[in-house]
């Protein structure tokens, strides 16, 4: 049977919860961000509240914890006043039947209970209002601001606002923008470094050494391209470093803004957001590098598409070329057209003759043989890719001497050393044949030849680089 002593502990176990209730309740109605957002209108920084990406039932959050909080305290009091009653008629001596009392103690109870889902509501709005207020000053930045000057540019500005932006994001290191079809010009520079160490490794064994020198010096073009991509993307970034740094400093300025009392915040915003458009709107004057930007892109991806085709396909095509039978670029082939040019029609016999006649003076003998074998070793072993410069011309021929400084001059040393110069001239005009036949992109039978390509890296690598000293300061 019950007693008034299991009523008085069902009583003290309310009295308890209740006190931790009224508590937390009253915390919670002192909290700072919970004061704070009954003091906004939040109709007014609708736009805001979205662009911040603040939590979804801010303005729930915000109309009900009022009216949660006033019932909460009410019940509560309510509830201490009946727990007081009843203690009283049982502590006094009142005569108070034990089923009654029990009664009334388990009816209080299950109202200490029920108050349960309420304190749970009121905690929710406190955590509501409370990750809003970290959300609002976390998300105050760049990021957030610039949506809200975009969406605020009207007229003239709104052009210039657009303009200015596609700049910025172009130059901006910030890694939190993007933009579809947009590419930052750092993504060029990082572009064109892994290129240029793909470039780097070695390729192209066993090819003739004038097709190899003839690699090189495409490859060492395209590094060259590459180099001057990420020249002036540096350039680039000297000339906006000043709009750069007055993003940095609104940023820093922005950062003591979030110090300020939520209110101040809010009502702060609008005029940080038009100084953000300000500092996007400052770009606009470095229009014209847009341009120039544009073609240092399609500068880069000439660049990898012609090291893919040279890589994947052309180096394999010219070692083809100069191995097989009768290739185009075969040394030996080409030796002995030569060699058989030099001894052919009335003047080769006439050459014949007077070679014929010079061995009874101990001239070495020179044959068709020996001219096509020597001519071949030229091409096999010749390193220097020939051209029209005296430099050239004295390094081909302080080479050629190797092989025919035992003849007479001026015959047959001087028409040996012709010779020798046409057939690696011929060599030459030979690459550069296979190299403008060769198509660029083998799934397009009407593109450009790749040693078209070739020329048009160098110009506009070149027409960059002129750009970007015209800009720099003496």
């Amino acid at each position: 049977m019950p007693d008034l002593q299991e009523a008085q502990a069902i009583l003290s176990k309310c009295t308890k919860k209740l006190s931790t209730y009224q508590k937390e309740a009253r915390e919670i109605s002192v909290n700072k961000d919970v004061i704070a957002w009954q003091k906004v209108n939040i109709d007014s920084f609708t736009d805001i509240i979205e662009a911040l990406g603040l939590p979804d039932d801010l303005r729930q959050s915000r109309d009900n914890y009022p009216g949660i909080a006033s019932n909460v305290l009410r019940e509560i009091r309510t509830l201490q006043n009946n727990i007081a009653n009843l203690e009283a008629d049982i502590n006094l001596g009142s005569p108070i039947p034990v089923v009654e009392a029990m009664t009334q103690a388990r009816k209080i109870q299950q109202q200490t209970n029920n108050l349960s889902p309420a304190m749970e509501q009121l905690r929710k709005c406190k955590v509501g209002l409370e990750s809003s207020s970290i959300a609002l000053k976390k998300n105050l930045n760049l990021q957030t601001l610039l949506p809200l000057a975009r969406a605020s540019a009207t007229g003239k500005k709104k052009s210039v606002f657009e303009t200015g932006f596609e700049i910025y994001l172009i130059t901006t290191r910030d890694e939190g923008f993007e933009e579809e079809g947009q590419i930052n010009m750092y993504t060029y520079f990082t572009k064109a470094t892994l290129l240029q160490k793909k470039i780097a490794k070695p390729m192209a064994d066993n090819l003739p050494p004038l097709a190899y020198s003839m690699v090189s010096q495409q490859l060492r073009l395209c590094h060259e391209a590459l180099q001057e991509v990420k020249d002036f993307v540096l350039f680039v970034e000297n000339y906006v470093k000043k709009d750069i740094k007055n993003i940095s400093i609104f940023h820093s300025q922005l950062a003591e803004v979030t110090n300020k009392p939520l209110t101040d915040i809010l009502f702060n915003i609008p005029a940080e957001t038009e100084k953000v458009g300000a500092c996007i709107r400052d770009f606009t004057h470095k229009k014209f590098l847009l341009e120039e930007l544009d073609r240092a892109a399609q500068l880069l991806l000439m660049v990898e598409q012609f090291f893919q085709i040279f890589k994947d396909y052309f180096i394999d095509y010219l070692h083809e070329q100069s191995h097989q039978k009768n290739g185009l670029l075969n040394p030996e082939t080409l030796a002995k057209a030569r060699a058989s040019s030099y001894f052919k029609g009335i003047t080769g016999i006439f050459r014949m003759i007077r070679i014929f006649l010079g061995s009874f003076n101990k001239q070495d003998a020179i044959t068709e043989e020996i001219l096509a074998e020597k001519l071949h070793s030229i091409l096999q072993n010749c390193t220097i890719f020939f051209g029209h410069g005296e430099d050239d011309q004295q390094e081909v021929t302080t080479f050629l001497e190797t092989y025919f400084a035992n003849y007479t001059s001026p015959f047959p040393h001087d028409e040996l050393l012709d010779v020798s110069r046409k057939c690696l001239s011929t060599f030459g005009m030979l690459l550069q044949k296979v190299m403008f036949r060769y198509k660029a992109d083998h799934n397009n039978v009407n593109t450009y030849s790749l040693g078209r390509l070739s020329g048009k890296i160098e110009v506009r690598m070149s027409n960059l680089q002129k750009y970007r000293k015209k800009l720099t300061p003496s």
